[in-house]
């Protein structure tokens, strides 16, 4: 059946047609959205990444120095520029710089503290360790490991995904300075994070409209099909008046007489030609 057969059908039974299209407008918006008080929302999810730097570091700025000095510092600043040496403190309480190689070990190991149990468990989200991905930042020279890390999350909505970024982040300060306190390490031999750049939001994957897609396809192919099964009726009904139309009494000529008039007709007109 051609392409023309088809628009003829469907044309025929128009008003099928309308309703089938609308039905299946219907049905694939009523597939990809749920009607609510406030509108319409989306059915699907779509996932949402939030990137961060986090910087792995110590009191004093180590990262602002030619040269680490040998001898323990009385003074110094915290990331948020609090003193990181109280007053009259011991030798031991003073500012002490670290091995540089040693902030990027550590930065390696907290990547794996950002996916852990005692770090998400303080996250208001509860993300599962699926949607959290942590990993050391390489140099772009040589490969060698930097003490930043890259945390990712994911998320449904961009609002969520950049607000469970922030949330992870936090969960490792307060993991970190909780364990510091617990083993009365001073404030100037703590290691301190920094926030290097804000959680940048981007779209992994929109919602898919494969369902509405689905529900529109059928409804049309099974307004296709009714369109001809009423062709089909109209069609047989048509057939039924024209039998009912016939004269089934009438009388039937004779076969034999009709042959012999179509032989004479000839003969009788060579005749009325030779008169």
């Amino acid at each position: 059946m051609n392409l023309s057969r088809h628009a003829t059908v469907l044309w025929r039974f128009r008003r099928v047609t309308a309703a089938g299209i609308v039905l299946g407008i219907v049905l694939a918006i009523l597939a990809s959205y749920r009607v609510t008080s406030h509108g319409l929302q989306s059915r699907g999810t779509a996932t949402w990444s939030a990137v961060s730097s986090i910087l792995v570091t110590q009191p004093g700025f180590p990262e602002g120095r030619v040269t680490l000095p040998e001898a323990q510092l009385d003074q110094g600043l915290t990331t948020d520029g609090q003193p990181a040496v109280e007053k009259n403190s011991t030798p031991s309480e003073q500012l002490q710089f670290a091995d540089p190689g040693r902030l990027a070990a550590l930065g390696d190991l907290y990547s794996k503290f950002l996916t852990s149990d005692d770090v998400l468990s303080r996250v208001p989200e509860h993300p599962t360790s699926a949607s959290v991905l942590a990993s050391p930042f390489a140099s772009a020279q040589g490969g060698q490991v930097l003490p930043v890390v890259q945390l990712t999350t994911m998320g449904p909505s961009a609002a969520v995904a950049q607000r469970v970024n922030l949330h992870v982040y936090k969960g490792l300060l307060d993991f970190l300075d909780e364990r510091a306190k617990a083993n009365n390490i001073p404030r100037a031999g703590r290691v301190e994070l920094k926030l290097l750049s804000a959680p940048e939001v981007t779209l992994v994957s929109g919602v898919k409209p494969t369902m509405s897609v689905l529900a529109l396809m059928l409804v049309l192919l099974a307004t296709l099909a009714v369109t001809h099964l009423l062709e089909l009726l109209r069609t047989r009904r048509q057939s039924e008046a024209a039998l009912a139309a016939i004269d089934w009494d009438a009388p039937v000529p004779d076969v034999q007489e009709h042959r012999k008039g179509r032989a004479s007709a000839p003969a009788e007109l060579a005749g009325r030609r030779n008169r």
